[in-house]
């Protein structure tokens, strides 16, 4: 399994290895394969600065396409940290 703890800090980028993001990203989580191509995802909480809304996006770890965006955070909520959680209602997508 590819271990996604080794997160490089820069003063202007935050760099992966699978992608670069700008000083508006705020966390990243290794998941397990969401999207059924069978390679892991990555959650990356982020600030959009232009709505300050902050969301979740779900990338393929593989060819770092969006799988999915969800937003669920008023702009008066800023979260500091995005944690994965095991299949809880059984659909096999954690």
């Amino acid at each position: 399994m590819t271990s996604f703890s080794k997160i490089l800090f820069t003063s202007s980028i935050l760099c992966t290895g699978f992608a670069l993001a700008s000083p508006n990203y705020l966390a990243q989580v290794g998941l397990p394969d969401t999207d059924g191509n069978g390679t892991a995802e990555i959650a990356t909480l982020y600030i959009d600065r232009a709505s300050q809304r902050t969301y979740v996006l779900i990338r393929d770890a593989l060819t770092d396409a969006a799988v999915k965006r969800i937003s669920f955070f008023s702009e008066n909520f800023e979260p500091y940290d995005v944690s994965t959680m095991p299949d809880i209602n059984g659909n096999g997508i954690p």
